[in-house]
């Protein structure tokens, strides 16, 4: 099982989570949580809105990307398990990554853009900062509990 709780993956992330166990809902919505201040604090810092249109505007890009996210891991575009059935090494995985990271930034900039009478360049600054920052954390997060789980596993047999 590859671990990959990032925006447009967490809606996958859920699916997978459902299939196999009971605690999905409370690992997505963690990571939902995460992802969502995170990036609430990055809109905030660089002068999006006031803390509160942040946080909305925030939730609202990270819903968005999350529903898409489960619609593509339920199969309706079709190419979702081609990226994480590949393999746990980063070198399998990471063009998965990269794509859902460009896609993401693609959507969440369309749905920032829609939202906010902000310029081109600051919408698009935003969306690359936001997300660029959220998924660095989660891979973090994500590839560390991978290898403490592969490390422990390692010394149990």
């Amino acid at each position: 099982m590859t671990t990959h709780i990032f925006d447009l993956g967490l809606g996958g992330y859920i699916y997978m989570l459902i299939t196999q166990g009971v605690y999905a809902l409370a690992i997505g919505a963690s990571a939902f949580l995460m992802i969502t201040i995170l990036e609430a604090g990055i809109l905030r810092l660089i002068r999006w809105g006031d803390i509160w249109q942040s946080l909305r505007d925030s939730l609202l890009i990270n819903f968005g990307t999350t529903v898409l996210g489960f619609a593509l891991a339920i199969g309706v575009f079709g190419f979702y398990d081609a990226f994480f059935e590949t393999g746990y090494y980063i070198e399998d995985i990471l063009p998965a990554y990269l794509f859902l990271w460009v896609l993401t930034i693609l959507i969440e900039g369309l749905l920032l853009g829609f939202m906010r009478q902000h310029s081109a360049k600051k919408t698009w600054i935003a969306a690359i900062l936001v997300n660029t920052c959220s998924y660095i954390m989660l891979a973090a997060i994500s590839f560390g509990v991978m290898y403490v789980i592969t490390f422990v596993a390692f010394f149990h047999h």
